[in-house]
């Protein structure tokens, strides 16, 4: 994974194109403003944060280079731990190296297709996850993917549609568009939270990392 991201970085490189200011600014900032609202979901070895919606947009949004720094600093900050301790080097590499290659992903799907750029994105963050989980701790791979598609998929398919509509509505109206969207994306932070906090009958465990 650290490989594919170097390979990332190296394309972005060779494709880069000048900064789009606002817009990486404003994406930027919101998605370490939102790397740590994270729903620790049952039976995972990680978690989800609520910043998918703004990496999406900016893979679809901006060049390589500035998604890939806006996902790299937001992943970053997710990966900082609560308290006083420590993150593990192998678990920081891999996380930003799948964010990475999640997202030079989406940006090469197009910038006219939310819902092919959100599953390209979702494959290539979940399908490496799900091979590590199940050469560290066991398990089918396939069994181990499906359970991390049930929890998270929903919320991929919702930041797609965010996502259209944001970049839709900015030809239009303009950068500040994704700021609309802390509301909503705050309240469906509260409401997996709560969710997966309610013990539910028939409701299986699920592992990924994040």
């Amino acid at each position: 994974m650290a490989l594919g991201l170097l390979a990332s970085v190296g394309y972005a490189l060779h494709t880069m194109r000048p900064l789009n200011d606002y817009w990486f600014a404003a994406l930027l900032v919101l998605a370490v403003a939102t790397a740590r609202l994270k729903v620790k979901l049952p039976g995972l070895t990680g978690n989800m944060a609520v910043n998918l919606p703004f990496l999406l947009i900016a893979a679809a949004q901006l060049s390589i280079l500035e998604a890939l720094l806006v996902a790299l600093a937001s992943c970053g900050v997710q990966c900082l731990p609560k308290g006083h301790g420590k993150p593990k080097p192998v678990q920081v590499i891999f996380n930003l190296s799948t964010t990475g290659v999640a997202v030079t992903a989406a940006s090469l799907i197009g910038t006219h297709f939310a819902l092919l750029a959100a599953l390209g994105y979702f494959l290539a963050q979940t399908v490496p996850v799900a091979c590590i989980i199940g050469f560290t701790e066991g398990g089918a791979i396939h069994k181990i993917w499906c359970s991390i598609a049930q929890c998270s998929f929903p919320f991929y398919v919702l930041s797609a549609g965010i996502t259209s509509i944001a970049t839709s509505a900015t030809t239009q109206l303009g950068w500040q568009i994704p700021l609309l969207g802390l509301p909503g994306l705050y309240a469906i932070y509260r409401s997996y939270e709560f969710y997966f906090r309610v013990p539910s009958i028939g409701r299986g465990s699920s592992v990924g990392a994040q």
